[in-house]
């Protein structure tokens, strides 16, 4: 059997161990999804800094499919995709906005380090598997990480664990 992409993987793995912790807690399966949409439209603005970034890290076989499925999509040549000048600095500052926003919503969680406050969840997951991607593509030294680091307490949420 193959499984591709994480909710199809997660859903399996729920019903292959029943009696291990779900990542779905008390059935909240729906608002797990919601959080996944709405983190990723909070965030979207650093798509275009962290997929031309994600070029480098790859495998040689996939280099062409990426390229060419990125360019197609965003009708441009993979080096052109980030943003440059003016825009670079208010599309960042976007993101910072975006991710300040997630911040706020962990903070409502009744204390904890998770979104359900002391308890894993998949929220946490996606989350994290993001910031995972973002200092992989830049990598860990790099400027863009850092900033992030430095925005609303992320680096004592999220660094350890990714």
């Amino acid at each position: 059997m193959y499984l591709a992409d994480s909710l199809p993987i997660a859903k399996y793995l729920e019903k292959q161990y029943p009696n291990t912790p779900s990542i779905f807690p008390h059935n909240s399966g729906a608002l797990h999804f919601a959080f996944t949409k709405a983190l990723l439209d909070e965030i979207d603005a650093v798509t275009p800094f962290v997929v031309p970034a994600s070029y480098a890290i790859l495998s040689p076989a996939t280099l062409a499919y990426f390229r060419r499925t990125r360019e197609i999509s965003y009708g441009k040549k993979l080096e052109d995709i980030a943003p440059q000048g003016e825009d670079k600095v208010v599309v960042w500052e976007t993101f910072k906005n975006g991710l300040g926003n997630v911040d706020e919503w962990f903070a409502m969680n009744g204390g904890g380090p998770f979104v359900m406050g002391h308890t894993l969840s998949w929220s946490d997951i996606i989350l994290a598997s993001e910031l995972a991607w973002f200092r992989a593509s830049w990598g860990g030294d790099s400027a863009q990480w850092k900033d992030v680091l430095s925005w609303q307490g992320v680096d004592g949420k999220c660094s350890s664990a990714i």
